[in-house]
């Protein structure tokens, strides 16, 4: 009597190999440019600065209290950053800055973001007049400078960091509304659309289940470039007198504290620039390493 045995279930055809995927291609890719990896460490080190911010300093003690006494003295075993003019602990505040900054930043791209998506996707799957309409809203939006745009904002709704977050988010919807457009113009007619609409589904359930997914990676890749781009506008604004008033801690505010002392005493803008600098540098070094790791002709 013969016993018959069968095959492995993990046994493959010879030459056959196991498909990765997406994700962990996506990984092995993202993790394979040490320039992203570089910018998500220091990424995460600023994401855990801001959510503990009040562990790390005191706010009443260190960030806004004043001590005229110990007023703008360098940088010591007490004060590792030094103090401003008032006499507040330079470290504490760009510690506590940066939860401030982080939070203008993610929440104004969230928000656009999600503007543009809906503005994008809509104007991309029904195009024709509508189409028309919005792009031509949109381009009137973008002729305008973000900054100027964002100062005649804020000059009308007051300084604050919600007026902020409004005035910058409005300049940054075209652009996002734009990217999710081109993105939905070359999936609409994809096989998956077709059929998603031979069976009936509503435009609403195409345009969230089908188009919307499939248009993501462009606009994630522009939101984390955009994060830096927030920061850099808030922070001018705030430098202008526009944006956080005192005496919240916003690096854009200290430099423009410190500004009067530059030449006697650098400490006081050189440490909310530095920190204004590397977080921008990350933000575009994660981007860049993103765009590498989406683009499928980069493989």
């Amino acid at each position: 009597m013969t016993v018959k045995t069968e095959k492995p279930l993990s046994a493959r055809p010879e030459g056959e190999e196991k498909k990765e995927s997406p994700f962990k291609e996506f990984c092995r890719r993202f993790f394979r440019n040490k320039q992203a990896v570089i910018g998500l460490v220091i990424f995460v080190m600023l994401v855990f600065v801001a959510v503990f911010a009040d562990v790390l300093v005191d706010y009443d003690n260190q960030v806004i209290k004043q001590d005229i006494v110990n007023k703008r003295q360098p940088p010591s075993s007490e004060h590792l950053m030094g103090t401003d003019d008032y006499g507040r602990d330079i470290l504490a505040r760009v510690i506590y800055g940066t939860r401030i900054s982080l939070t203008i930043g993610l929440t104004t791209v969230a928000c656009a973001m999600a503007a543009g998506i809906v503005i994008g996707a809509v104007s991309g799957y029904f195009g024709g007049r509508l189409d028309n309409v919005i792009m031509r809203v949109m381009d009137v939006f973008m002729s305008i400078p973000s900054m100027l745009l964002a100062i005649a904002v804020v000059a009308s709704l007051g300084p604050g960091i919600v007026n902020i977050m409004i005035a910058v988010g409005l300049a940054l919807v075209p652009g996002y509304s734009r990217v999710v457009r081109s993105a939905v113009l070359s999936v609409r007619n994809k096989e998956f659309v077709q059929a998603a609409k031979a069976v009936g589904d509503s435009h609403f359930s195409i345009i969230l289940h089908h188009i919307i997914p499939n248009a993501l990676a462009p606009v994630i890749v522009q939101a984390t470039l955009g994060v830096g781009e927030v920061i850099i506008t808030a922070a001018g604004l705030s430098f202008l007198g526009l944006g956080i008033a005192p005496p919240m801690p916003e690096w854009g505010a200290m430099l423009s504290e410190g500004r009067e002392f530059i030449r006697y005493m650098p400490h006081l803008v050189l440490f909310p620039g530095l920190s204004i600098m590397i977080t921008v540098l990350a933000l575009n070094l994660l981007g860049d390493g993103l765009r590498d790791a989406l683009d499928p002709q980069m493989k």
